[in-house]
C-alpha cells in the first residue's frame, strides 16, 4: 500500500484541510477516504477525455460544414452577399468579387451605397427595399453598381430574409444586365425603325406560327381590305377566306417550295376582296424568322409583309396597251413606210437609167446620192424595228445552255469569219443561264460580229471569248485586237444610231450596239465597253444574273366578264396548312410549355447572367480613299484590339465619298477622325484636334497616266479631261490643281468620288491622267496589276492624321492615344497591324506615333497660299 500512497499523498498535499495520515501506519477510515477519492479522479478524467475528443469531432464537423458552405456559396456564378440590419457586407462569394472587380477583404464592412454609380440610383428606396427585405418580404429592383475600374453597370437584385450565424441578415443575389439592357434597347430601336418602315412603305405585316398555326395580322394589313383591326380575326381562315379562291392553292404551294428550300425567297402576287367587293392586288414577301447569327428560331415563324400592288398592276397593263401601240406603230414603219421608200428607189432607177445618156456627171451623182439614202433609210427602219422587238416578240426566258448560244452565233458568223481570217478563242465558264435563246445568240452575233468587222487592215482578227462565272453573276468578255475606241468617244457607243467611224469604212446603221444593251438590260444585266484608244483594240464586257428564278406566284386566267364562283370557306378550327405541332403530353411534361419555359429563363438568368459589361461607343470616321469593303477590313481588327485594351468601343463609320466623309467632318459627326481635311480653314468650327500620325512614308500628289500612254508631261494635258478623286482630296486634287494653275495648264477635272474611284476610271481609259495619292495609287496598281507613270509628283506630306473632337472626355482620348501608340510594342498588337497593312499593300513601318497640329503645318501653309478656290 506504501507505495500508492506516497505519490497520492504528495499529489494532495496542496490541500490543507485534508490530514495525511503516517506513511507507516495505514488507518482503515485513511484507506476509504483515499480509495473515493482515486475513483472520483479517475471517472472526472476519463469524462473531459470523452469530452474533448467529442467537442474536437464536432470542430471537425463544423470545419466540414463550413468547407461546404464556402465551396456551395463560391460555386455558384451570380452574385451573392449577406448584409447585417445596417447593409453592411457581412460576406460575399467569388461571384461578387468578380462583378465588382474587389477582393472580399476590401467589401466587408461597406455598404452597397459605397459601390454604386454615382447620381444613378435612389438610396433612400435602395434603404427602404433592405428594410422590407430583413422584415420578411422578399424584394426585386434594379440598381446601377460602379466596379473597381470606374466602370457603371446595371445589375437586377433579389433581396430575402435568412438567419446568418445566428443572426437576421438580408442575403442578396445580383445578376450583371448589361447585355440584357443592350439587348432591350436593340429590341426597341428595331421595333422603331420596322414600325416607321412599314408606316413609310404602307406595308401590312403578318407573323405566322407554323407550328400552331397561331398567326397576326397588322392594322396596315387589314385596312389595306378595308378593315377595322377589330374586324378581323387573327387566323388563318381569315385570309384563305379572303385570297382569291384560284390563286389560293398556288400561294400555299409557294410556302411548301420556301420551307422546303426549293426556293431561296417566298414571293407571291395575288388579288384580295376589298370590304367593298373589289379586288386588291397584293405582292406578299416573307422569311423565316432567324436570330442574329442567322439561326432559325424555334418554333418556326414565318414573318412577312403585304404591299398593295394594284396601282402598278395597273400601269403595266396601260404599259402593254402602250406597248401593243407601239407594235402597231413599228409594223406600220415596217410596212406601210418602207413600200412608199421602195417606190421612190425604184423610180430613181429608172429615171437615171432612161436618162442617162442626157445628164451629167454631177446629176447623175445627185440621183446616186437619192437613190442611196432611200437604201440607207430603209435599213433604219429595219433597224428601229429589231431595236423595238426586243423583250416583245422574241423567245420566252428560260434556263439554256450559255455555250450553246454562242455557237450558234459563230455558224452565222462563219462567212465573216472565214474571210477575215480571223481566229477566235473561246474558254472560260458557259453555265446555263435564265435567258431568251434568240436574244442572247443575237447578242453574241452582233459582238463578235463587230470585232471580227473593225479590224485593223495590216493583220488578221484576234478574238478572246471569255465567261466567268466566280462573281454571283456571269460575267462575259470580247477582247479583239481591231481598231480600238477614242476613250472619250465611249460613252456614244451604245446610243441609237450613232456611228464612230466613217460610212465609206464600215457599213452599218449604227444600232448595233443599242441592240446589244437593250438585250442586255433586259436580261437584268450591264454592258460597257473598255480600250485603250484607237488602234489599241477594245473589250465588251456584259454581266448577267445567275440567281434568276422562274417566275413565282401562279398565272391567273384571263379574267372574263364573270365572276368566279366562290369556294367554300375554310372553317377557323381547320389549320390551312397544317405543320407538326407540340410534341404530346402535357403542359408540364415538355419543353415548350409556358411553365417550363419561364422556369428555363429563370434559371438561365440565375446560373448565367453574368454578361461583359457594355461601355459607351465612339464613332471613328475614316475618310473614304478605297471601297468601304477595304477599309472596313483595315480598320476594323485594329479598333477591336484599341477597345480590347482600352475598354473604349470605336465603331467605324465610312462615308460612300470622299465628299460626303467631308460634309460629316465639317459638321463634326465623328468623335475620333482619320483624315487630312480637318487642315482646310472652313473645318476651323469643327475643331478636330491632332493626336496621332501614321509611322509609315510620307505622301505626296501624283499625276499619272497609264504606261503605254502618250502623255509624258504636263504640257501635254492641256485642254484635256483629267481624273480627280473629288473636290475635297488635299494631295489628290488641291496639291496637284494648284500645280497646273501656276503652270497655266487648263484642264478639265473628271471626279470619280474617292481615290479608287478615279484609279479605276483611269484604268478603264476614261480619263487620260489622274491625279492621286501616291500610297493609294501604288497599293492599287498591285493588286490590279496596273502599269502606270508618274508625270509630276508634288513635295512629301504626313500621311492622314487621327484626330478628336472636343467633346470627347480627356480620360477616353488618352486611353486610345496610348494604346494606338503602343500597338507595335505589344505582339499581339504587332500583329494585328502587319495583318491590315496585307490588306491595302500597305509598306513597314506600321502603326502610328502621338502627334500635334505642328506637324501638319505645311497643310495649313499649302491652304494659306494656294491658288486653289474651289476646294470643298
Amino acid at each position: 500500500m506504501r507505495p500508492l500512497l506516497v505519490p497520492l499523498a504528495t499529489a494532495l498535499s496542496g490541500f490543507p484541510n485534508i490530514a495525511l495520515a503516517a506513511y507507516s501506519t495505514p488507518q482503515p477510515g485513511y484507506l476509504i477516504l483515499c480509495g473515493g477519492f482515486v475513483a472520483a479522479l479517475v471517472f472526472f478524467i476519463l469524462h473531459q477525455r470523452r469530452g474533448i475528443q467529442s467537442l474536437n469531432e464536432r470542430e471537425a464537423q463544423l470545419r466540414e460544414s463550413e468547407a461546404s458552405y464556402r465551396g456551395l456559396f463560391n460555386s455558384v456564378s451570380e452574385a451573392i452577399y449577406i448584409l447585417d440590419g445596417n447593409g453592411c457586407f457581412l460576406d460575399i462569394n467569388l461571384g461578387a468579387e468578380r462583378m465588382y472587380g474587389y477582393r472580399r477583404e476590401e467589401l466587408i464592412g461597406l455598404t452597397p451605397a459605397d459601390v454604386a454609380a454615382p447620381g444613378r440610383n435612389d438610396l433612400e428606396r435602395m434603404r427602404e427595399q433592405l428594410r422590407l427585405a430583413l422584415a420578411g418580404t422578399p424584394r426585386q429592383f434594379e440598381f446601377w453598381g460602379r466596379r473597381k475600374n470606374g466602370e457603371d453597370f446595371p445589375k437586377q437584385v433579389w433581396l430575402n430574409r435568412g438567419r446568418y450565424f445566428g443572426r437576421d441578415v438580408v442575403i442578396a443575389m445580383a445578376t450583371d444586365i448589361s447585355e440584357r439592357k443592350r439587348i432591350d434597347e436593340e429590341l426597341r430601336v428595331s421595333r422603331e425603325r420596322l414600325k416607321y418602315a412599314l408606316q413609310g412603305a404602307n406595308d401590312g405585316l403578318w407573323d405566322w406560327n407554323l407550328e400552331t398555326n397561331a398567326v397576326y395580322y397588322s392594322p396596315r394589313w387589314k385596312s389595306m381590305l378595308g378593315y377595322r383591326p377589330d374586324e378581323l380575326e387573327d387566323t388563318l381562315a381569315t385570309w384563305a377566306n379572303l385570297v382569291e379562291p384560284e390563286s389560293r392553292d398556288a400561294a400555299l404551294g409557294q410556302v411548301h417550295a420556301y420551307l422546303d428550300g426549293k426556293l431561296d425567297k417566298y414571293e407571291s402576287e395575288f388579288r384580295m376582296r376589298h370590304k367593298d367587293g373589289h379586288w386588291v392586288e397584293v405582292l406578299a414577301r416573307a422569311c423565316l424568322a432567324v436570330d442574329a447569327d442567322g439561326v432559325v428560331l424555334q418554333p418556326r415563324r414565318l414573318v412577312g409583309t403585304h404591299v398593295d400592288i394594284s396601282a402598278r398592276k395597273q400601269s403595266e397593263t396601260e404599259l402593254r396597251r402602250s406597248n401593243a401601240e407601239l407594235e402597231q406603230f413599228a409594223y406600220a414603219i415596217s410596212h406601210d413606210m418602207r413600200q412608199p421608200l421602195r417606190m421612190i428607189a425604184s423610180y430613181q432607177q429608172l429615171l437615171e437609167k432612161a436618162l442617162r445618156d442626157k445628164l451629167d456627171e454631177e446629176t447623175r451623182e445627185y440621183l446616186h446620192f437619192a437613190t442611196d439614202g432611200a437604201k440607207r433609210l430603209d435599213q433604219m427602219l429595219v433597224a428601229l424595228l429589231e431595236y423595238s422587238r426586243v423583250g416583245r416578240k422574241t423567245e420566252p426566258l428560260g434556263w439554256i445552255a450559255s455555250r450553246e448560244a454562242v455557237d450558234e452565233a459563230m455558224l452565222f458568223l462563219k462567212p465573216a469569219i472565214d474571210e477575215a481570217g480571223a481566229r477566235i478563242e473561246i474558254s472560260g465558264d458557259w453555265p446555263r443561264i435564265h435567258a431568251s435563246r434568240d436574244e442572247l445568240v443575237r447578242l453574241f452575233q452582233n459582238l463578235i460580229g463587230n470585232a471580227v468587222k473593225y479590224r485593223q487592215a495590216e493583220r488578221a482578227p484576234e478574238i478572246e471569248v471569255i465567261g466567268d462565272d466566280s462573281n454571283g453573276d456571269w460575267r462575259v468578255r470580247i477582247r479583239d485586237n481591231g481598231i480600238g475606241i477614242d476613250p472619250s468617244q465611249i460613252p456614244r457607243l451604245f446610243q441609237v444610231f450613232q456611228r464612230l467611224q466613217a460610212r465609206a469604212r464600215y457599213e452599218g446603221a449604227g444600232i448595233g450596239l443599242a441592240l446589244c444593251r437593250k438585250i442586255v438590260e433586259h436580261h437584268g444585266g450591264h454592258i460597257h465597253a473598255e480600250s485603250a484608244g484607237e488602234g489599241q483594240g477594245s473589250t465588251f464586257v456584259f454581266d448577267l444574273p445567275l440567281s434568276a428564278s422562274p417566275p413565282l406566284g401562279y398565272r391567273r386566267a384571263e379574267t372574263s366578264s364573270e365572276e368566279p364562283a366562290e369556294k367554300e370557306p375554310v372553317p377557323p378550327n381547320q389549320p390551312v396548312f397544317p405543320l407538326p405541332g407540340p410534341p404530346p403530353g402535357g403542359e408540364g411534361d415538355n419543353l415548350r410549355s409556358p411553365r417550363m419555359k419561364h422556369l428555363l429563363a429563370f434559371l438561365a438568368l440565375a446560373l448565367f447572367g453574368a454578361f461583359a459589361h457594355a461601355a459607351d461607343t465612339y464613332s471613328f470616321g475614316v475618310l473614304s480613299q478605297r471601297s468601304a469593303v477595304l477599309t472596313a477590313q483595315y480598320w476594323n481588327p485594329i479598333l477591336d484590339y484599341v477597345g480590347r485594351k482600352s475598354g473604349v468601343n470605336l465603331l467605324l463609320k465610312v462615308a460612300r465619298t470622299a465628299p460626303e466623309s467631308h460634309d460629316a467632318t465639317e459638321r463634326g459627326e465623328y468623335d475620333f477622325i482619320y483624315s487630312n481635311h480637318i487642315f482646310q480653314p472652313k473645318m476651323a468650327v469643327a475643331n478636330y484636334q491632332v493626336i496621332l500620325r501614321p509611322r509609315d512614308e510620307a505622301i505626296t500628289g501624283q499625276i499619272v497616266t497609264l504606261e503605254d500612254s502618250p502623255i509624258r508631261s504636263l504640257k501635254e494635258l492641256q485642254g484635256m479631261e483629267v481624273g480627280f478623286p473629288s473636290l475635297a482630296a488635299f494631295v489628290g486634287y488641291a496639291v496637284p490643281m494648284d500645280q497646273l494653275l501656276r503652270l497655266g495648264i487648263g484642264v478639265t477635272p473628271v471626279f470619280g468620288g474617292n481615290q479608287e474611284g478615279i484609279m479605276g476610271q483611269l484604268k478603264a481609259g476614261k480619263v487620260i491622267a489622274a491625279s492621286v495619292n501616291s500610297q493609294v495609287m501604288r497599293a492599287f496598281a498591285a493588286r490590279e496589276n496596273m502599269k502606270y507613270r508618274v508625270i509630276w509628283e508634288s513635295v512629301p506630306f504626313h500621311n492622314l492624321p487621327i484626330a478628336v473632337h472636343p467633346r470627347v472626355p480627356r480620360e477616353v482620348t488618352n486611353a486610345v492615344r496610348m494604346i494606338i501608340d503602343g500597338m507595335e510594342h505589344d505582339a499581339e498588337g504587332r500583329k494585328v497591324l502587319e495583318a491590315s497593312a496585307q490588306v491595302i499593300a500597305q509598306k513597314p513601318p506600321y502603326g502610328f506615333q502621338s502627334s500635334s497640329p505642328a506637324d501638319y503645318r505645311s497643310y495649313t501653309e499649302f491652304y494659306r497660299n494656294t491658288l486653289v478656290k474651289d476646294i470643298k
